[in-house]
C-alpha cells in the first residue's frame, strides 16, 4: 500500500475539543458539527485511498472501485456511506435506515450552517400577520425534534439555528461520527478489511467511544 498519513482521526479529536469548549462558548457547538461531517467525509475518502491497491479480499476491491467511482460522480456522502456499506457486507443499506438517516442530517445541518442566508424568527408570525406561514423548519431539524434531541415550544422566539447550536447537538453530532465509523468496521469480519479499517479509526482508542 502506498504510504501515506491519514487525518480524519486527528480532525475528530479537534471535533471533541470544540464540543468540550462548547459548555462556556456554546457557538463552538457550530465547530464540532462542521468538523464532525469534514471527519466522516474524509474517513470515506481514506477508505477510497487504502484500499485503491489493496490486493486482497473481493470486498476490499469491490470498496475501492465503488467508492472511487462515488467520487467521480461526486455522490454524496451518504450514497459513498451506503456504497461503503454494501462493499462490506453484501447488503445495500436503505435510505430510511437509521444509520444512513443521522449521517444525512448531519452533513445537511453542516450544510445550513456554512450556507448561511437571512433567517426568520418564529416570533415574526404573531408580529406580523400578513405573514402566511411559520418559519420553515430544516428537515435535518425535525429528525433532531423527533428524536427528542431538540424541542421547539409554541412559543418559540428564536430562529431553528439557535435550537441546534448547542452542547447537545454537538454532543449528537460526534456520537453519530464515531459510531457510523465502527458500524463500517462491524460489517466484516475479513482480518485483512479489519487491519485497513484499524489504521483508519486507531485515534478512536484515545477518546470516549461515546460522550454521555
Amino acid at each position: 500500500m502506498t504510504a501515506a498519513k491519514f487525518r480524519s482521526g486527528e480532525v475528530l479529536i479537534l471535533a471533541k475539543a470544540a464540543h468540550d469548549r462548547a459548555s462556556i462558548h456554546p457557538a463552538e457547538a457550530e465547530v464540532c458539527i462542521v468538523l464532525c461531517a469534514a471527519t466522516l467525509e474524509g474517513f470515506l475518502n481514506e477508505l477510497a485511498f487504502a484500499f485503491q491497491t489493496f490486493k486482497g479480499p473481493p470486498a476490499a476491491v469491490a470498496l475501492a472501485g465503488l467508492l472511487e467511482e462515488a467520487e467521480e460522480v461526486r455522490a454524496s456522502p451518504t450514497a459513498k456511506l451506503r456504497f461503503a456499506a454494501y462493499a462490506l457486507s453484501g447488503i445495500f443499506p436503505s435510505k430510511g435506515d437509521r444509520p444512513i438517516q443521522r449521517v444525512k442530517a448531519l452533513f445537511q445541518l453542516r450544510n445550513s450552517l456554512m450556507h448561511l442566508r437571512p433567517e426568520q424568527m418564529f416570533t415574526l408570525i404573531d408580529e406580523h400577520p400578513y405573514l402566511e406561514k411559520k418559519p420553515k423548519t430544516p428537515s435535518e431539524v425535525e429528525l433532531l425534534i423527533g428524536e427528542g434531541l431538540v424541542a421547539l415550544p409554541a412559543d418559540y422566539t428564536g430562529t431553528w439555528r439557535d435550537l441546534v447550536v448547542t452542547q447537545s447537538i454537538a454532543r449528537w453530532a460526534y456520537n453519530t461520527t464515531v459510531q457510523t465509523m465502527l458500524w463500517l468496521g462491524s460489517l466484516t469480519q475479513d482480518p485483512s478489511v479489519l487491519a485497513v479499517l484499524k489504521t483508519l479509526t486507531v485515534e478512536l482508542t484515545e477518546l470516549d467511544t461515546k460522550i454521555a
